[in-house]
């Protein structure tokens, strides 16, 4: 291993443990690198930098049109689910959790 690595690797500690049903997993965590260089779509919605619209004007339950108005890249996660905040065409949000 060289000097680098050994470095990095002894800034590195373990998080608290999180654990669900049968597994515990312990996170990695290294020095701050500061915000990451993307928002998420939950971030990007809060701080309304980002439009989501349906795609069309028939409207295709799979098929949305998301515009950003952000300077940063936004991350959109595959299978994340988005639901109408009220009301016929309005604004689309995140799906409340499960």
């Amino acid at each position: 291993m060289n000097a680098a690595t050994a470095a990095y690797l002894g800034r590195i500690a373990f998080g608290p443990p999180q654990t669900h049903r049968n597994i515990v997993v312990f996170p990695l965590l290294g020095p701050d690198a500061g915000p990451a260089p993307y928002l998420t779509l939950s971030e990007a919605l809060a701080g309304h930098c980002v439009i989501v619209t349906e795609a069309s004007e028939g409207g295709s339950v799979p098929e949305l049109k998301v515009i950003s108005q952000s300077d940063r890249p936004i991350l959109l996660l595959d299978g994340e689910e988005l639901r109408e905040k009220s009301g016929a065409r309005s604004p689309l949000w995140p799906a409340a959790p499960v």
